[in-house]
């Protein structure tokens, strides 16, 4: 039977009822890939068929977490174990010496018995008994830290981006309407989130006057605090002549902004507090600067120019 689907939605919004989120969430555990929820139509296309809407949304948000748990950081079993070759080894150590290999315990009897097992095999298997041992531990070691990593992930990522797309939709469209904002919402929030995490940047750009994303990593390597203040041309210089040309007062200032730079990356304190360029650089926000050394912004834009530009024309001689 269909779940009131507006009505669940408006609870959520105006009460924090959560009994939306948790028929969602129940629908998650469920196969919804199954053919019977299935049909492909005579152009090829393929359609869904739930009789309650909410399955929709559990569907979409089964797939986007499908594709995340493929990537590297959630995948298990990089050891090359043939799990099968267990039940080999637990059947003849039990049958020979009474002994249970279980990794539920750790392999307790292998370590408990282990000159016993050793004179019980020959040379060969038992060397490869033990290295099957040691990367079935790794193994479970992994698989646990996957485990958790998962469950953190629709924690932090997953139930947050539902609750978003939840809030925001109007409760007064359409029940397709609604479920197709939900989708389109929740993709939108949980990459968001992701990106975040990943420290990933998202820069809008113009290009030939349409509007583009680009998706940048940023990256902060030892000097770049220098690069930051002088400009990319002081690569070419070295910074010791950079500074052995400055003014006393240009001086200052440079040490001032160096002061802070350093501090707020050694915090990773920098997410509102510098500008990412296109190649994933750190640059300079002038506001957020010119509040820590406490001076005006538009007077450390002019400073600050003058000493770029004087440290271009020492790369160009």
């Amino acid at each position: 039977m269909e779940n009131n689907i507006q009505r669940l939605i408006y609870a959520f919004q105006t009460q924090g009822d959560r009994t939306i989120i948790r028929k969602i969430t129940e629908y998650m555990s469920e196969d919804l890939h199954l053919d019977s929820n299935r049909k492909v139509t005579q152009n090829g296309k393929i359609t869904l068929s739930f009789d309650d809407h909410l399955a929709f949304i559990a569907y979409r948000i089964n797939a986007l977490r499908y594709m995340l748990f493929q990537t590297e950081r959630f995948r298990v079993n990089s050891y090359g174990l043939d799990f099968e070759d267990l039940y080999w080894y637990r059947k003849g150590i039990r049958q020979g010496l009474g002994y249970d290999l279980t990794p539920e315990d750790g392999f307790t009897a292998y370590f408990e018995h282990y000159d016993e097992i050793r004179d019980y095999l020959d040379s060969t298997t038992f060397s490869q008994l033990g290295e099957f041992i040691r990367c079935y531990i790794l193994y479970l070691n992994d698989a646990q830290t996957i485990r958790d990593a998962r469950k953190d992930t629709e924690s932090s990522v997953i139930i947050p981006a539902l609750e978003y797309a939840l809030s925001k939709v109007n409760t007064s469209r359409s029940v397709k309407e609604i479920v197709r904002y939900v989708n389109r919402a929740f993709l939108t929030e949980f990459t968001r989130i992701q990106m975040e995490m990943n420290g990933t940047k998202r820069l809008g750009r113009q290009v030939n006057g349409s509007y583009r994303n680009v998706y940048v990593q940023p990256i902060y390597r030892e000097g770049d605090a220098w690069r930051m203040i002088f400009g990319d041309e002081v690569s070419e210089v070295g910074v010791d002549t950079a500074l052995s040309h400055l003014t006393t007062k240009q001086r200052e200032l440079v040490d001032s902004l160096y002061a802070v730079i350093v501090d707020d990356f050694k915090g990773e304190q920098t997410s509102d507090r510098y500008k990412v360029d296109e190649n994933g650089m750190y640059r300079i926000k002038f506001r957020y600067m010119a509040q820590r050394i406490e001076i005006e912004e538009s007077n450390l834009r002019k400073r600050l120019r003058t000493i770029q530009e004087k440290i271009s024309r020492l790369s160009s001689d």
